[in-house]
């Protein structure tokens, strides 16, 4: 800058000197004459020269698109779960006189057995006074329909009901069912003062011990069956259409094989099971929810409730799907091709997508080239050297392909 001005100076100075400067267009013409000097210089100074690569190269993996029958096999979690789950209690109210020893959190009961008794005495006692009732309301019945046979010898046929005693015998009729049903009552919370395992299963939560005071309908324990479990699995709306025929009967009760993987123990497991319904409606987030049920065999490891699962769920075959890398994928909805020798940019219509393969409907042609990994950086119409056909051998049908770069005048950089 200091030059600048310095030259500027200089050139004033001269133009003073000449006559050539005023007030007025001193500074005009020393502007004109600045520019002038700047544009000859860039006139005739030298070109630069860069010096280009002779090639530059990249080499990527493809692998070749083979459209095939594809069963998707869907991935999803759950927590396990007892398929059957009651809560016990007792039909009447008294003391616990005994508990059987299995009657313990943890413990395991068959279909049947008795898990506790209350005192029978009281229950005995109501029995015996509606069995009185009983008597005395057909007595009384008796009674009734002996006075009505009377009343209809000696009645003119003009008598009212009433005289004829027709009302008479249906209320004593009624006493006599009441009591029926009364004793019938009484009998069933006697014979129900023995708490009995509905089915076979494992007790938690038990809360009753001897000598205890329990009431009609208290909850005493929990019993579930072990044997048969089942798992809630979340999966997306759309994933539907690749488990079932979307022109099933909803009515129709689902069979979708799955296979569950857990750690139990410490050991890592695997269960085989049954999707045979779901659940109806969807969550916020658009999820519907799978039912799978497992019923152990003896021998079988245990799956208890709260273990935490993984679900493979085997998904119906499905026609012209070709199974790529997830890797390959771009943008969502896009890959990376080979035609004709030059790299593409084509949309692809998926179906599904789990960690690691991608499974395509469409846009992939059969034995066309799909780059195996995908990136944004690879240049769309550049030159593929170097493929090699794939060979039978190799399940991957994996190659390495060279793309040659060029500039936009088709020179080879």
């Amino acid at each position: 800058m200091l030059m600048m001005n310095t030259t500027l100076d200089n050139i004033r100075e001269r133009l003073s000197r000449l006559g050539l400067l005023n007030a007025r267009y001193g500074w005009v013409l020393v502007l004109a004459v600045l520019l002038l000097a700047i544009g000859l210089i860039y006139l005739t100074s030298p070109a630069a020269r860069v010096r280009l690569p002779e090639s530059l190269q990249q080499e990527i993996r493809v692998i070749l698109a083979e459209p095939a029958e594809q069963g998707l096999v869907v991935a999803s979690q759950g927590l396990v779960r007892a398929r059957d789950t009651v809560v016990l209690t007792m039909e009447t109210s008294g003391r616990v006189l005994t508990v059987a020893e299995v009657f313990r959190t943890g413990g395991w009961v068959e279909e049947g057995d008795v898990l506790l008794a209350l005192d029978p005495e009281p229950l005995q006692l109501e029995v015996t006074r509606h069995r009185h009732e009983l008597a005395s309301a057909q007595l009384h019945l008796q009674q009734a329909r002996a006075s009505a046979q009377v009343a209809r010898r000696n009645a003119s046929p003009n008598a009212t009901p009433f005289a004829r005693q027709i009302p008479q015998v249906q209320e004593a009729e009624a006493r006599v069912a009441l009591a029926e049903a009364a004793l019938a009552v009484a009998q069933r919370r006697l014979d129900e003062s023995e708490l009995r395992a509905p089915f076979s299963g494992r007790l938690s939560q038990v809360q009753v011990a001897r000598g205890q005071q329990v009431l009609a309908g208290e909850a005493l324990a929990r019993l579930y069956s072990a044997g048969e479990m089942e798992v809630p699995l979340p999966v997306r709306d759309e994933v539907l259409q690749l488990l079932t025929d979307p022109s099933q009967d909803y009515r129709t009760p689902l069979a979708i094989p799955v296979r569950l993987t857990g750690r139990f123990g410490g050991v890592v497991h695997q269960w085989d099971g049954v999707i045979s319904r779901r659940e109806g409606g969807l969550s916020r987030n658009q999820m519907t929810t799978l039912i799978a049920d497992v019923t152990l065999a003896p021998g079988q490891p245990p799956l208890e409730p709260g273990v935490y699962v993984e679900a493979a769920i085997q998904g119906r075959p499905i026609q012209g799907i070709v199974a790529l890398p997830r890797s390959a994928l771009i943008n969502e909805r896009e890959l990376w091709v080979v035609a004709d020798d030059v790299l593409t940019r084509r949309p692809v219509e998926w179906v599904y997508r789990d960690q690691h393969t991608l499974y395509v409907r469409n846009g992939v042609s059969a034995g066309q080239w799909v780059v195996a990994q995908g990136h944004d950086f690879l240049l769309e119409g550049g030159m593929v050297t170097g493929l090699r056909a794939a060979q039978p051998q190799d399940a991957a049908n994996l190659a390495t392909l060279v793309i040659t770069r060029t500039d936009t005048e088709g020179k080879t950089l």
